[in-house]
This record gives C-alpha cells, structure tokens and sequence, in this order.
C-alpha cells in the first residue's frame, strides 16, 4: 500500500511539473493556456495502469473482515484499550480511516465522548471564585463588637493586607451571608 502511494505521489508530482512546463511553453508561443487537469488525467491514465483507488468504506470494510465480528460494535460501544489489547493497533487503523466518512467519524466521536463520560463521570464544572467564608466570619465577629462597615474593612485590610477588601464589600458580604442563613432550614429541630 505504501509503495502504491509514493507510486501516485510521484506520478502526479511529475505530470504536474510536467504540465507545468508545457502550459508556460504554450503560453509563450500561442498566447493560450491547456488545461492542467486533463493533462494531468492523462499522464496518470498512461503511467499508471493496474493502480486501484478503494473508497474509505471498502477500506474499512476490509479493515473489519480481519476481525471477529463484535470487535466492531466494541470500536463503538466500549472502546476501552483493554477490550482490545489482543489486537494491537486497530484503533489506530480504524481512526485513520474514519475521518474520511463524515457521518460515522461523527457518530464515532460521539460515542466516545458517551463512553467516556460513562467511564469517568460527567466533565468537571470549571472552579469559580473561592468562597470567603473565613473573612465573613471576622467581619461578623467584629460587626457585631459595635464596629462600622468602614472600620471593620480597615481592621481587616490591616490583617490580611491593604486592599483586601472595602467597606462595601463587607456591608454586602454580610447581606448575602444573612440572606443565606435565613433561607436554610434549621436542623436542630
């Protein structure tokens, strides 16, 4: 198979230089351009006789007849290495002919995604802002000695580091801390 394409590759890289040459000849002498295409088509038709192209379906196809048939279902449904160690690299053959039939690679990806998500739980939320339940907690301990918004903001800043907080957001870090208290219930009776 390797040989077949380096066989193309070539075969096409030198009709293309090849017309190349001869549209620049064309040109220069006749003012006119000849399609590149068809010579193309046929410098491969005369060079390359007995050469066969496989659509990607014949491929995988051939690919899967080496194989058992629940291997494929699997691919599909538990695509886990394990289940197939005994045949060493199909997974890598089955996904380098998948992409080049649209509709299944899609299909295959997202029963991968489903397996995976099966497997390993749903994706992790994304970490928000850590919560200041430590800061409130001073900020009510000193509210509640009879200090000001302004004050307990400047007794923290002192603690913890200039600009740690303002007064405002004391006054709405303990708001939000009330609001939550009054709306969870009281286990202790």
């Amino acid at each position: 198979m390797t040989n077949t394409i380096c066989t193309v590759y070539h075969v096409l890289r030198g009709a293309i230089d090849c017309a190349r040459e001869s549209e620049s000849w064309t040109q220069r002498t006749t003012g006119a351009s000849r399609p590149l295409v068809v010579f193309v088509k046929s410098q491969m038709s005369s060079e390359m006789k007995g050469v066969t192209f496989k659509s990607a379906e014949e491929e995988l196809r051939e690919l899967l007849a080496d194989y058992p048939l629940w291997v494929e279902r699997i691919l599909w449904k538990n695509p886990s290495p394990i289940n197939l160690r005994p045949y060493p690299g199909l997974v890598e053959k089955y996904e380098s002919i998948l992409p080049r039939i649209p509709k299944k690679w899609r299909e295959y990806r997202r029963a991968k995604r489903l397996y995976a998500q099966r497997v390993l739980g749903p994706p992790r939320a994304t970490a928000g802002r850590p919560r200041k339940d430590a800061l409130a907690e001073e900020a009510q301990q000193l509210k509640s000695g009879g200090k000001s918004y302004a004050q307990v903001a400047s007794t923290l800043n002192r603690k913890h580091g200039e600009g740690c907080t303002t007064a405002e957001a004391i006054r709405k870090l303990l708001a939000s801390r009330k609001k939550e208290q009054s709306t969870t219930p009281d286990k202790t009776s």
